[in-house]
Formats: C-alpha cells, structure tokens, sequence
C-alpha cells in the first residue's frame, strides 16, 4: 500500500533520536512522514501518533518503494549506523536518482563518503550543537554575544574551507587548518593572509593572461 497524500510525502529512514527531531518542521508544515524503521516494538508505539511506518532497515528496494520513495518529495537518512547509511545512500540514488537526498553523518570521513555516494545533502550530527555549545562557553567566559557569534562563524567558514580540501585530498588534505592553543584573533589573522594569497594568485592569474 502506498502512503496517503504521496505527493506530498517525505520519506524518512531511521526514526531514532536524530530522525524525530527531524521530524517535526517537515511535519509542522503540513508534509506527511513515511518512515521505515528497524525497531519492531518502536514501530507498534509511533504508529498510536498516526505515523506510516514500515519495517526494515532501508537497504531493500520492496521496501523503499512500498513506502513510496519513488514519488517522495525527498528521502532522509537518519539511521544511527555509518555503514548503514552508507549503504543505504548507494541503493537510493541508483533505485531513485531523481528523488533529493538528505543525510546524517557520523563524522566528517563518513560526510565525504556520503557525499561521494551522491547525496544531496548531509550533516554531521554533532557538528551544529557543538559549535553551539562552543559559542556558550565563549559567552559563559565573559566574552560578548557579538564575539561569540563571530567566532562561530569564522570557525565555520575555516571549516567549510578544510572539508573541501578533504573532498579532494583526503581526510588529511585539511590539517594545517586545525587549532591548537590559539586566541580568536588567531583565526582572524588566518583568514586574512589567505584572503590575501587567494588575491595574489587571481592577481597573478589575471596578469599572466594578458601578457
């Protein structure tokens, strides 16, 4: 049986912890939740709150497509098991390469292996309450709202910037990027001069061009 309002369905794999905090803007704006999950006795609880839910772990194509992951408007990955996920990835996107994917990562050589899988999207699950707690720990030292926010950010612009070396290079390709004992200004200072090496070579670049 295929899920009710299909056109309007997202299909989650994995219901855990992570999966139901997903759960519920999707739901809080009027999609409908299709989910399979591998828990028997977990399945017979939510399904008292009116969920769909199909048993299995997300890797059988029956499956996938019996909880309408053909028509879902997109497939969310939140299983708690790297390899799992994984796996699951690569069956998704050959069975329904049209269909979005989203997932949770387990670590940041798990996101890469993801994202190699095809997905569309993924996050690593301790990745933004961590950066959040980081921030209240700069606030709890005294330090100002404004400077707390700051360094989050430019913590996640370093770390976007060693992620995409690590993409191409390898889980290592991005050492030279990880503090050690360095004040904030540090992180700064470290921007600056590659924004500064970024422009010489485009200068360099735009220069050899005209010659």
């Amino acid at each position: 049986a295929e899920p009710e309002n299909i056109e309007n369905t997202v299909l989650l794999i994995g219901f855990g912890r992570f999966g139901q905090i997903v759960s519920q803007p999707v739901l809080a704006r009027g999609y409908t939740l299709s989910i399979i999950d591998s828990n028997a006795e977990f399945i017979r609880d939510i399904g008292d709150f009116g969920f769909k839910v199909y048993y299995g772990d997300g890797v059988r194509p029956e499956i996938l497509h019996a909880a309408g992951a053909a028509t879902a408007r997109a497939i969310l990955i939140c299983v708690d098991d790297k390899e799992a996920a994984l796996k699951i990835a690569e069956i998704v996107k050959e069975e329904f390469p049209l269909v979005p994917v989203l997932a949770r990562a387990y670590d940041r050589g798990h996101a890469i292996d993801l994202l190699k899988a095809g997905v569309d999207y993924q996050v690593r699950e301790t990745y933004d309450s961590a950066l959040n707690f980081g921030g209240e720990v700069l606030r709890t030292l005294g330090e100002a709202d404004e400077t707390a926010l700051q360094m989050v950010e430019e913590f996640r612009e370093i770390d976007r910037e060693r992620f995409a070396l690590e993409q191409v290079g390898g889980i290592y390709a991005g050492r030279s990027l990880i503090k050690g004992n360095a004040q904030p200004a540090d992180i700064i200072a470290a921007k600056t001069a590659r924004e500064r090496e970024r422009r010489a070579a485009a200068q360099d670049a735009a220069q050899g061009a005209a010659r």
